[in-house]
């Protein structure tokens, strides 16, 4: 008899554990195949909650870049440059963000931040030396995260080098 009631016993807790898992699957497919309400999302939120740890990451936008459109000849070679630069540093391309600087200029590695987006402070200005041209540009760099810098990019294109100068960095501070 007493084998009769475990064997029983055994029976009932396999029936209910498969009806168990039998509506936990019903509930996953009804849930997968019928949209939700609020009210339905906000309980299922709940209870994943209870259950585990929900971690939320920021979501990283793509950096806007200064429209091109409206800059030809030298100062559209400045813009692209400076969009170059923002480019480079989201996708953490050192080598080619170390090529938009000249070797005088002192910069050996890249920052470790990234620009969201830059907005002028002055018009760009062009200057003509007796080796070189030189430009500079005050610019507020947004950068991820929302701090906000002021900063100045001084740039040159050397004379002696024709059509197959190109303008770099100088510096920027």
């Amino acid at each position: 008899m007493r084998k009769v009631s475990v064997l029983l016993l055994v029976l009932v807790v396999l029936v209910l554990t498969a009806c168990q898992v039998q509506s936990t699957s019903e509930r996953v497919r009804e849930s997968s195949s019928t949209p939700t309400t609020n009210n339905e999302t906000e309980q299922i939120t709940s209870e994943n909650e209870s259950s585990s740890e929900v971690v939320v990451e920021p979501v990283i936008e793509e950096p806007v870049y200064l429209d091109e459109a409206n800059y030809s000849g030298d100062e559209l070679e400045i813009i692209q440059l400076i969009n170059a630069r923002i480019r480079y540093l989201w996708e953490e391309d050192e080598q080619q963000y170390l090529q938009l600087f000249q070797e005088q200029s002192g910069v050996s590695s890249m920052p470790s931040y990234k620009i969201e987006a830059v907005t002028f402070t002055s018009d760009l200005t062009i200057k003509e030396q007796r080796t070189l041209y030189e430009g500079l540009v005050f610019l507020e760099e947004i950068r991820f995260g929302g701090k906000k810098s002021p900063s100045m990019y001084v740039f040159t294109k050397i004379k002696g080098e024709g059509d197959s100068a190109r303008w770099q960095f100088a510096g920027i501070d």
